[in-house]
């Protein structure tokens, strides 16, 4: 399975949900909603994931299977490493009839092509060894006592092993995909809660695992709720709306707020992401404006781009003309250019970085004019009296648009009063503003 189908499987989960009426599940203090098909729940430690995960399963009953892997990898392992008669065992059974894309899933989350690989379902009770202080299994995964006990044997660049000296994130990975190999033909599940099966795999096979889970669940009809601390997790279920962020109020509450509410709720769980382009506009307006979009659109975006201006129309189109594309880039370059520029110059060459315009016919300047008949909003986002703002934009009236700006900006705070102009725009103009940025990711 090619990446790109990888992350085609968010697209077609957030179908399915879009054809679904919402269903609303309490659990602790809030309520998720589960038509959505994946809700990817993140937080500090201690805002209550595996509580609120533990609470629904509870709620969902029988419809679900909760694991926590951490805790399941634990007591399978204890289990296998107490027994003397793994290996007469294995010469009794036979090994599961494993399909090429369940391989797929397991070579392709842990990035290990073996040279051989078995899986084996022993008739063993896992509950018969249990931790000191621990007799019995949690009642949310009260289905492990009724299965068998998963044993693995793989084969790697000429050295057999077994899961007994398997790491915990290789294990885990396996040992998760053979219970949703045991359980593709359960018709009474519908839902699956993993409280953070990542927990012990690298950033690049987590984002992995959760795409994989996806497609897993579009095969057999299942929801996925998981708890995650991956961070590449947590972008991208941010930017594909299923991230749900979770804390804990004053009062000891959990508290949830949806990605979709406020598109920076995952932002302080994140660390900065690393600069990955370059945009150039024509002044300082420009600059605002683009900034402006960038950040109430999409945020992580915003963090990793520089926007550079300098000398308005004639520098741009000289250092389109002049900037070459080279395949090995490390970063991507954009020219975004005034609107009423769209005419004029039309699209890059093949050889050129791409041109995009700021929304509508018009020069940033112009549009920043036009919220002139906003003075209570614009008094309100600069903070002063909306009748002195009345005053001077009155004794701006006839003004061009660019000198219009600067007196304004002379007049107060140069750097808010254009962040401010930037903001209402995109406020009063929300469409245009989501159009610009879908434009940007598409060129680059």
């Amino acid at each position: 399975m090619r990446e790109a189908r990888e992350r085609d499987g968010w697209r077609r989960i957030r179908a399915k949900a879009a054809a679904a009426p919402p269903y609303l599940v309490g659990v602790e203090d809030i309520s998720l909603d589960l038509s959505q098909r994946c809700v990817v729940l993140g937080g500090r430690n201690g805002a209550g994931k595996s509580r609120v995960l533990r609470g629904l399963a509870n709620e969902l009953g029988s419809s679900a299977r909760y694991v926590d892997l951490h805790y399941v990898a634990q007591r399978i392992l204890q289990a296998s490493r107490h027994r003397t008669d793994i290996a007469e065992m294995l010469d009794e059974y036979d090994p599961l009839d494993l399909d090429k894309e369940r391989l797929e899933d397991v070579t392709r989350v842990i990035g290990r092509d073996y040279d051989e690989l078995d899986w084996y379902a022993l008739e063993v009770d896992t509950s018969a060894v249990a931790e000191e202080g621990d007799d019995k299994t949690p009642p949310e995964m009260a289905w492990l006592a009724a299965e068998p006990m998963p044993f693995f044997t793989a084969t790697f660049r000429g050295r057999t092993y077994t899961s007994s000296e398997m790491g915990l994130g290789e294990f885990g990975v396996h040992l998760l995909f053979w219970y949703l190999y045991q359980w593709s033909e359960v018709d009474e599940i519908k839902y699956l809660l993993l409280d953070e099966p990542d927990a012990y795999l690298p950033p690049v096979a987590a984002q992995a695992l959760i795409r994989r889970l996806l497609w897993s669940c579009l095969q057999h009809g299942w929801s996925l709720v998981v708890t995650t601390h991956s961070q590449p997790v947590i972008a991208e279920s941010a930017e594909e709306r299923a991230f749900v962020r979770l804390d804990v109020d004053s009062s000891g509450a959990i508290t949830s707020t949806h990605v979709r509410d406020a598109p920076g709720a995952a932002d302080d769980l994140l660390a900065a992401p690393p600069l990955r382009r370059v945009l150039f506009v024509e002044d300082e307006s420009a600059y605002y404006l683009t900034r402006s979009l960038l950040r109430a659109t999409d945020r992580r975006a915003d963090q990793s781009t520089m926007v550079v201006w300098k000398d308005g129309y004639g520098y741009m189109k000289a250092l389109r003309e002049a900037l070459p594309r080279t395949p090995d880039s490390r970063f991507a370059f954009a020219f975004v250019f005034d609107g009423d520029k769209r005419v004029e110059l039309g699209p890059s060459g093949d050889r050129q970085w791409p041109t995009l315009y700021l929304p509508t016919e018009g020069d940033p300047d112009a549009l920043f004019v036009s919220l002139g008949r906003e003075v209570a909003r614009l008094a309100d986002r600069l903070r002063v009296d909306a009748q002195e703002l009345q005053w001077t934009i009155d004794s701006l009236a006839g003004a061009d648009p660019h000198d219009w700006v600067n007196a304004l900006a002379a007049k107060h705070d140069r750097g808010l009063v254009l962040r401010a102009l930037a903001d209402l725009w995109i406020e009063l103009n929300p469409d245009e503003a989501t159009e610009f940025c879908r434009q940007l990711r598409d060129l680059l």
